[in-house]
């Protein structure tokens, strides 16, 4: 029996392309992250951008990249997953970006702090807002409030280097008992890095986030003071407060 999805009606949608603020995806068909390890030192080498070459080759509209750490070293071990930080990851994601546009996709990057799921063998402590982790034991250190500020900045570098390397959108990392789903003080902390790092990049650059926070609001949140410094990759700057709101962790 042959099967034609093309002249299906019920599903003519997916092949239809998609805008989302400043990106536009040739159709609704997307690649979820998947964790792969495969960057020595944090640097994606010629095999990371030949293999997500291949997939923007097979067809598919979006790419949503493995997890990439935060410049923290409690973001995520072990140190083969690949960083958005030094020039030599910044060039290696830039090898990637071009090859799957020209392809024809487009790439989100995944921005990804472990908490309390973090592995401690190399003797670095997991951070995250209750120091317990997703099987309700202890783990690591919860974060002390004078520290959010300094995280929510990591999110906000590794966004701004994101968009000068030529990625189409971030997504924040909000599953499995990571940073921004850990227990208590989740809802703050996965605002708080949302909005910092929509405020880093600019509302045209589409963040998303894989959860939703509700529709809250923030009076006053630590973030950058230096303004956002064209498609140069930065390094975090001094903090100061800076009023914002927000209605959810998309960016809407």
């Amino acid at each position: 029996m042959v099967f034609s999805m093309a002249y299906d009606e019920r599903i003519s949608d997916l092949f239809n392309p998609l805008t989302v603020r400043s990106m536009t995806i040739r159709n609704r068909f997307a690649m979820a992250p998947m964790t792969r390890a495969a960057s020595p030192d944090g640097i994606p080498g010629a095999n990371v951008a030949h293999y997500y070459a291949r997939r923007a080759s097979g067809g598919v509209g979006l790419i949503i990249t493995e997890g990439v750490r935060l410049p923290d070293p409690s973001a995520g071990f072990p140190d083969s997953i690949p960083t958005l930080a030094g020039e030599a990851a910044l060039g290696g994601w830039r090898a990637v970006t071009n090859a799957v546009h020209a392809r024809g996709a487009v790439i989100a990057a995944q921005l990804w702090h472990q908490g309390a799921e973090r592995d401690e063998r190399d003797g670095v402590v997991a951070l995250s807002p209750s120091g317990v982790n997703g099987a309700g034991e202890p783990k690591g250190r919860a974060l002390r409030t004078d520290e959010l500020a300094g995280l929510a900045e990591t999110y906000a570098t590794s966004a701004r280097n994101a968009r000068a390397v030529g990625f189409d959108a971030v997504e924040l990392h909000g599953a499995h008992g990571y940073l921004s789903t850990n227990s208590s003080g989740r809802e703050r902390i996965c605002v708080t890095i949302a909005m910092v790092a929509v405020w880093a990049i600019g509302l045209a650059f589409p963040p998303r986030s894989s959860r939703r926070c509700g529709p809250r609001s923030v009076r006053t949140i630590r973030s950058s003071s230096a303004s956002h410094n064209g498609n140069k990759p930065t390094t975090p700057p001094r903090s100061s407060r800076t009023p914002l709101s927000y209605r959810s962790c998309w960016g809407r």
